[in-house]
This record gives C-alpha cells, sequence and structure tokens, in this order.
C-alpha cells in the first residue's frame, strides 16, 4: 500500500512537471504574439469608440434641427440646448479619440492608413467650421424668447388680440388660416406655407379695404342720447381692422425672413448647413470604417497565429488532463455527476429529485444542503403560486434571517395585503362621498319645497332624516320663546321605527341631553352605554339605546332648536358631520318660515284689533256713558299694536308705502341695510329698489293688488344705492281705512340674501359635476375607440382593459381579467416587458416601441405607455397602460428603408460600371 501511495505521487509530480514545462514553453512562444495581440487590440478599441462616437454627433444634428422646428433653440449662453452642448462635446471627445489612434505604431508601417487619418481630420476641421456658422444663423433666426422667431410671435399675438374687433368672418376665417399655416411650417417646414401666408395675408388686406370702401352710414351703431358708448366701440373696431394691414405686412416679413434662415440652417430642404455637416460625418464615418476593416484584417491575422499556440498548448495540457481524471475518475466521478445534475435542475428552476451520497465528507454535506436547499424552493414555488392565485392568508417562513427569496416572499404578501386593503379604504371613502353629497342634494329640494309650513318642514325633514341614515327613532325639537321668562324646546315631530309618532313634549333648556345640547351649542353623541346604566332622559322618552346623536340647530350663535336621533348600531364619523352641515342649512330654513310665519300672525292680529277698534268708536257714539271705559280699552290695544310693530322693527325689515307707491315711513334696520339717511329715502318709489318698470303690466298688475287690500307674499331682488342686490322674503299688507278702501302699504322682509347665495353655490356645484362626469364619459369612450388601454396592478395583473387590447393580446376580456399579461408574451416579448417593469416599479413612466406576436403568428409594432399612479402615501398602487398600432406606419418606413439600401445598391453597380 505504501509502495502504490508513492508511487502515485511520482506521477503527479511528473504531471506537474510536465504541467510546467508546457506552461514555459507556451509562454515563450506567445509572448511576442500576445504583445502585438494588446497593441492591436488597444488600437481596435480606439478606433471602435471612435466609430460609436460618429452616430451621436448626427443625433446632436438631428435634436438640433428639431428644437430649431419647435422654437425652443438656444444658441449661446448659459441656457444653450443640450443637444448643442453634446454636440460640442462629442466632438472634443472624437479629437481626443483620433490623438489617441495617431499615436498608435500601427500607422508608422502602414501610411495609406496614415493618410486617411489626416484627411479624416482636416474633414472634421470642416464640420467644426460649418457648426459655427450653424450657431450664428441659428442665433439671427432666435427661438420663441429671442431673435426674429420671438418677434414673429409677438406680431402673431397682436394679430390674434385684434380678430375681435373684426366682425367679418371671412376675415376672421383667413386670419385664422394664417396662424395655421404658420404653425404648420413650424412643424413641417414646406417652403410653401411661407408663399400661402402671403398670398393669403395679401387676400385679407385686399378684403378689408373692399369692406372699408363700400362700408355704409347705416352701419355705424346706433347713438343714445345719453351714452356714446356704442359709437367708441364703434370707432375702436374700425382703427383695430385698419391696424390689421400693418400687422400683416409685419407679420409676412418675419415670415420671409424666418425662411431665409431657416434654408441657410437646412430646415425643409437638403442644401443647408446642417445637410453639409451630416454629408461630411458620413464621409468621416466611411473613412474610420474603412481604417477599422483593414485593422480588424491585421488583428485576425495575428489573433490566428496566436489560435495555433493555444491549439499546440491545449493538446499537451488535454494528455495531460486525461491521466489526471482517468486516476481520479472512478473515486470521484458518481458523487459528482449526482451533484452535476441536481445542480443542472436547479439551474433551469426545476426542484431535483432527493440525493442519496453516503460517501461521508464533503460530498454527503453537500448533498444534504442540495436536498434541503430543493425543499425550501418547493415551498417557495407553492407560496408564490398561492399569491399569484389570489391566496394571500397562508403563511410562509423563510428557511432563516439570510433567505433573500424567502423575505422577498414574505414582503410580498405583505404588500399585497396592504394594497388590498388601501383599494377597499379608496372605496368606502368615495362612497362615504357620495352618500353625503346626494343627502344634501336631497335635503336641499326639501328645505326649498316645504318653506310654508313650520309643522309641515318640521315633519318630513325629521321622516326624510331618519330614513336617510337608517336610525330607529328621530325627533325635532323647536324653541319656544313666546315667553321670555320660560323658554322650552317644544317637540315639533317625531319619527319612530318608520312612522310618524304624534307626541306632545316641552323640555326646559338644561334638561337632560336635549336641554344641555341646546344650552352648550355641540353635537352630543353617546355610544357603548352599558346595560346596567341608568335610564337616560332623552327627547323621546325614558330608553336605553346603543347610540345617541343631538345636533343644535345653531344660527349665527342663536340655537333654534335641536335634532335627537337613536339608534341601535352607531354612527359613523361622515354620517355625524353629514348632520351637522344639514344642521346648518336647517336653521337657516327654519329662521325663513318661522319669521314668515311671525309676521302673519301679527299682521292678523293687527287687522283684527283694527276691526274692534272700529266697533268700539261705533259704540261710543251710541253710549256716551262707556266712552271712558272704551278709550281704555283703546289705548291698551295702541299700545299692544306699538309693541309689536317694535318686535317686527328689532327682527324684519319695515317700510311704509303711499297707495301710489311713494316711501312714506321706514324703520332703522332698513336704513342700515340700505346705507343712507331717512331724509334721503322718504319720498323714492318702490321701482327705484327694484329691477321693474313702472310701466310694465306686471308691475301695474302688482299695485293694482294691493289697491284692493289682497295682500301679497313674495321673494324679490332689490338693489342698494350702492349698487348692491339682495334677496329678501317680502310681505306686502294693505292697511285700510274706515270705509275698506286701503291708502297705504305696510311691507315687511327678511333679508335672505345669504342663504340665497349658498343655494345657487350649491346647484352650482351640482351641475358642474355633472358636466365634469359628462366631460370624462365622453373622454373615456373617446379613449376606448381610439387606442389601447388596460390597468394593471402592481405584479403585472390584468385589472381592466378595452376592446382594442383585448384584440391586441388575442383573447376575450374575460379570459385577460385577474391575469397576469406575462403568461401571454413570448420569450422575447417577456424579456422586454420585464425589463420596463423593473423601470416602472421605480416610478419611473416608460415609453417604448414593443413588438407583439398574435397567436395567429401576426406581428403587430404598438408605441406603448405605461404610467405609475401613486396613491395618497405616494406609493403605487397601479399601472396604466395606453398603446397605438403603429404597424403600418413601421411597415411603410422598412419598406422605404429597403428601397433605399436597393438605390445605394444600384448606384454603386453604375459607379462599378
Amino acid at each position: 500500500m505504501k509502495n502504490k501511495q508513492l508511487s502515485f505521487n511520482v506521477k503527479v509530480l511528473i504531471l506537474i512537471i510536465v504541467v510546467g514545462i508546457s506552461w514555459i514553453i507556451f509562454g515563450l512562444l506567445s509572448l511576442n504574439s500576445n504583445k502585438k495581440l494588446i497593441d492591436y487590440q488597444s488600437l481596435q478599441n480606439n478606433v471602435n469608440s471612435y466609430v460609436n462616437l460618429l452616430p451621436s454627433l448626427s443625433s446632436a444634428i438631428y435634436s438640433i434641427d428639431k428644437e430649431i422646428k419647435e422654437g425652443n433653440i438656444v444658441a449661446k449662453g448659459s441656457n444653450k440646448s443640450g443637444a448643442i452642448t453634446d454636440f460640442t462635446n462629442n466632438l472634443s471627445e472624437i479629437k481626443n479619440q483620433y490623438n489617441q489612434i495617431g499615436n498608435s505604431q500601427y500607422f508608422f508601417f502602414h501610411p495609406e492608413q496614415e493618410a486617411i487619418l489626416i484627411e479624416i481630420d482636416k474633414t472634421l476641421t470642416e464640420v467644426k467650421e460649418n457648426f459655427a456658422d450653424l450657431l450664428g444663423t441659428i442665433e439671427e433666426r432666435g427661438s420663441s424668447n429671442e431673435g426674429l422667431f420671438s418677434e414673429w410671435e409677438a406680431v402673431e399675438q397682436e394679430l390674434e388680440s385684434k380678430i375681435f374687433n373684426v366682425s367679418n368672418p371671412d376675415i376672421v376665417s383667413n386670419i385664422q388660416q394664417i396662424i395655421a399655416y404658420k404653425k404648420q411650417y413650424i412643424r413641417s417646414g414646406e417652403s410653401d406655407l411661407i408663399n400661402s401666408i402671403t398670398q393669403l395675408a395679401e387676400q385679407v388686406k385686399q378684403d378689408i379695404e373692399y369692406e372699408q370702401s363700400n362700408a355704409e352710414i347705416d352701419t355705424v351703431p346706433e347713438i343714445a342720447e345719453d351714452s356714446f358708448d356704442s359709437f367708441d366701440t364703434f370707432n375702436a373696431s374700425t382703427t383695430s381692422i385698419l391696424d390689421i394691414n400693418e400687422i400683416l405686412d409685419s407679420y409676412t416679413s418675419y415670415a420671409n425672413k424666418i425662411l431665409e434662415k431657416d434654408i441657410q440652417i437646412g430646415i425643409g430642404n437638403e442644401s443647408g448647413i446642417i445637410y453639409k455637416i451630416l454629408n461630411k460625418l458620413e464621409d468621416v464615418g466611411n473613412s474610420i470604417t474603412s481604417v477599422s476593416e483593414d485593422i480588424s484584417s491585421d488583428y485576425a491575422k495575428i489573433r490566428k497565429r496566436n489560435q495555433i499556440v493555444l491549439i499546440i498548448f491545449w493538446i499537451l495540457f488535454t494528455l495531460i488532463s486525461v491521466g489526471i481524471f482517468l486516476s481520479l475518475y472512478f473515486v470521484l466521478s458518481k458523487p459528482l455527476i449526482l451533484i452535476k445534475n441536481s445542480m443542472t435542475s436547479l439551474s433551469l428552476g426545476k426542484s431535483p429529485e432527493k440525493l442519496a451520497i453516503k460517501t461521508g465528507g464533503e460530498f454527503e454535506e453537500i448533498a444534504g444542503n442540495i436536498n434541503k436547499y430543493s425543499e425550501s424552493l418547493k415551498e417557495k414555488v407553492n407560496f408564490s403560486n398561492d399569491l399569484a392565485n389570489g391566496n394571500i392568508n397562508n403563511d410562509f417562513s423563510p428557511v432563516s434571517e439570510y433567505d433573500e427569496l424567502g423575505n422577498s416572499l414574505v414582503l410580498l404578501k405583505q404588500n399585497l395585503i396592504k394594497a388590498r386593503k388601501e383599494e377597499e379604504n379608496h372605496k368606502i371613502e368615495n362612497e362615504k362621498r357620495r352618500w353625503t353629497n346626494e343627502g344634501l342634494a336631497k335635503f336641499a329640494d326639501i328645505l326649498r319645497q316645504n318653506n310654508d309650513s313650520l309643522d309641515e318642514l318640521s315633519s318630513v325633514l325629521i321622516m326624510n332624516l331618519v330614513k336617510y341614515i337608517d336610525a330607529t327613532q328621530g325627533g325635532l325639537f323647536l324653541i319656544n320663546d313666546d315667553d321670555k321668562d320660560n323658554i322650552t324646546l317644544e317637540l315639533k315631530a317625531a319619527v319612530a321605527y318608520n312612522r310618524k309618532k304624534f307626541i306632545t313634549k316641552s323640555i326646559e333648556l338644561g334638561e337632560g341631553l336635549v336641554g344641555t345640547c341646546a344650552v352648550e351649542k355641540k353635537t352630543t353623541y353617546l355610544t357603548e352605554i352599558p346595560d346596567n346604566y341608568l335610564e337616560i332622559t332623552s327627547g323621546l322618552g325614558d330608553a336605553s339605546p346603543k347610540c345617541i346623536l343631538i345636533v343644535p340647530l345653531n344660527l349665527e350663535n342663536e340655537i333654534l332648536g335641536v335634532i335627537e336621533l337613536a339608534a341601535f348600531t352607531e354612527f359613523e364619523n361622515h354620517e355625524i358631520e353629514f348632520i351637522e352641515k344639514l344642521a346648518e342649512s336647517i336653521a337657516s330654513t327654519l329662521t325663513t318660515v318661522k319669521i314668515n310665519e311671525r309676521t302673519s300672525e301679527l299682521l292678523e292680529q293687527s287687522q283684527r284689533q283694527a276691526q274692534e277698534m272700529a266697533e268700539q268708536e261705533e259704540e261710543m257714539r251710541q253710549n256716551m256713558e262707556e266712552l271712558q271705559a272704551t278709550q281704555e280699552e283703546a289705548a291698551r290695544r295702541e299700545s299692544e299694536i306699538s309693541s309689536i310693530f317694535d318686535a317686527i322693527n328689532s327682527t324684519s325689515l319695515v317700510v311704509e308705502y303711499d297707495i301710489s307707491g311713494h316711501i312714506t315711513n321706514i324703520n332703522q334696520k332698513f336704513l342700515e341695510l340700505l346705507g343712507a339717511p331717512k331724509n334721503d329715502i322718504m319720498g323714492m318709489h318702490h321701482s327705484d329698489f327694484t329691477s321693474k318698470v313702472r310701466t310694465e303690466n306686471t308691475y301695474i298688475d302688482f299695485w293694482n293688488t294691493l289697491k284692493a287690500g289682497n295682500s301679497i307674499n313674495n321673494m324679490e331682488v332689490i338693489k342698494l344705492l350702492n349698487g348692491k342686490k339682495l334677496w329678501l322674503n317680502q310681505t306686502y299688507n294693505p292697511i285700510q281705512n274706515t270705509d275698506g278702501v286701503a291708502y297705504k302699504v305696510l311691507n315687511i322682509a327678511v333679508d335672505i340674501s345669504e342663504s340665497k347665495i349658498k343655494e345657487q353655490e350649491f346647484e352650482k356645484s351640482v351641475r358642474e359635476m355633472r358636466r365634469k362626469s359628462n366631460e370624462m364619459d365622453t373622454l373615456n369612450e373617446a379613449i376606448n375607440q381610439a387606442i389601447i388601454k388596460c390597468e394593471y396592478s402592481t405584479d403585472s395583473m390584468i385589472l381592466n382593459a378595452n376592446e382594442n387590447f383585448a384584440n391586441l393580446m388575442g383573447h376575450s376580456l374575460e379570459e385577460l381579467k385577474g391575469k397576469k399579461v406575462t403568461q401571454f408574451f413570448n420569450t422575447e416579448e417577456l424579456a422586454v416587458f420585464n425589463e420596463l417593469w423593473l423601470k416602472i416599479a421605480n416610478n419611473e413612466t416608460q415609453k417604448a416601441n414593443i413588438k407583439r406576436t398574435l397567436p395567429n403568428g401576426e406581428e403587430r409594432w404598438i408605441v406603448s405607455t405605461f404610467s405609475p399612479v401613486l396613491d395618497e402615501n405616494g406609493k403605487i398602487y397601479k399601472i396604466y397602460y395606453l398603446g397605438q398600432d403603429i404597424t403600418e406606419q413601421k411597415q411603410r418606413f422598412q419598406l422605404l428603408v429597403d428601397a433605399n439600401k436597393e438605390i445605394d445598391r444600384l448606384k454603386e453597380l453604375v459607379e462599378k460600371k
């Protein structure tokens, strides 16, 4: 055994000596060749870098051409355009690269290639000079902020401002067409458009001259006796139309100057500076390509010689390796093959069979680790499939804290759960906003339609409110201040279990929850009331509800009443906020209704007392003995009437008119609103404060109705002396003499401008919301018909798509929704998509031309845009995809490229001949 071991060591020593001698021979033979190979490779790399820089110069020239057309070019200064900077930097880089190439010893032995390099340097010098000329011309042409182009834009703005004063639609249309030609010229650079501008400008000037020469005197606007505004407007319009001729001359002059500069630059033609630079760059490219091909040919020869040396070395090394392999094969082959097969399966993404290696040592340990990894991989695959199928509730634990894939899957699960919760929260919030807006709109209609009777309004309000918020019971309490010493809250309307309850109840201020809410003027909300809690004294009676909400009806810090609601389920925050907003509108409306009812009662009481006084006067004439008593009674009633009028004057706007409509008296509250002293107001006519004309039939009927002794209630807009307008809720009551003839009119009004403005603003917002909704529906329909649209989740699952997307994928929408789009791609499409998706995951909008192969084998080219959508936390929760089919344009472009190649080939044949 010892001899065999020794013999094996000798063989190993011999193998080492042979390998060492082989390496020494190989090194000596290839040392010289490798040096040349390295020199050639370095030179080739420099030439390739030079060749690769040339397209960047051409690209920069095309970018400059594009920026010139868009009017965004800046030739000099710190803000000069990036394309100009890129061209300058790349030209400098090419010059540096040229110097490195020229320093190579290769050209010392190849003078013909050196001559080509010298010619290339001369051409690049000419390119630099041409580029300097190009920058000078661009600076003269200018951009949207400076130069000729900026002045042209200013003239265009002046021309557009004059259009509004032109009444002839043909002239307006032609001017708009001139501006349209200018925009088309900026996009295309076609010189014919400038000629069209000049011709159409001459036509406009002729039309203007013709119109002025044939103008009739009766076209001048009729001038009112007290105003010359119409004449001034006509004169300004005529002057403005005459100015258009001068503006058009300036406009066409700038257009021709811009055309001249564009021709010099090479926009819209192939003879300008741009095309000179491009042609010279093409010559440089052809020359450097020929140099590169010669260097590549010499490099191939050196490389071939080195390959021969390598082949000799590898033959020797193979013979040695065979001997070593035969020595170690039977000891190492089987475990290594088994491990290799397992690793191959793992590299292909497959789970290998369990290894059964019992040799001990490192092989058995490696086999055990592979088996553990395989089992872990199977668990991760199963977990990933569950996530892909939407099953995110399964548990999974990484193998260890260093298990990157396992930890990533756990993080993915957490993100999916979070995304699902956020989506649900979005839906809930949108539903709450919709519910609130519909409720406010609904109750706004109720308040507007039921403002005649306080009892009817209270009943309708509480009935609809209990139903809308799904409460069990509800009550509306209003302040009763008839007795100033004993102000109470009276139950006006109550509803329980969707039925109106006829309950009479009165609550003192500060008594129970309702009374306390009225005193504190704050919302009271009680939840989680224990079963053994003492019975709560509420406005609906003694009860133990699960949830009680009491909201005050507060207007300008004055409490008007309280709304009490009870339910067996808790109110949500948005429901409480909705009721508090609604309470403001209810309070405003209740004030108006209450004032109207109070005013009617006072007027009725006043008329009744007046009739009683007349009867008493008749009795005085018949019975002198009762004269004193009657006088005392009259004085007392006069005091009551005075108190009534004092109350009306303190709360309402009161004005008295004679029967012809002139003001005979007005209270202080109305004077403060008008902002004028009483002496200036007295004697003014009722029509001075309204938009009505005295001679209108409706206005004459209005006063005839009052003269006939009939009262009138209306809402009316009045205009103050300062021009401000107010909404008033007014009651006109004719006052009759003893003969029953009306001799004056008492007008009691309430200012409702604020509530009317809020109502108009609310109606406007509702109309605006409906308009925007219609616009979005129309826009979405247009997008669905015109482009390809899809919505992806963050894991590339199809959430929603249109028919255009389904046609592109070759499947129906039902087959696509809920599935990952990657399962419909081939290998090439999947690679492109994955590369884009990595950038999209970093919140980068991606645009690309993507080739799509349909299931029937047809190829389609799509201009695609992927736009990430962020939630309120700045995280991506879905991706919008928009695409447009450009297959036809792509095919036309390819036909054009093929045609150009064929033309080049024919040119070469002609030149050879």
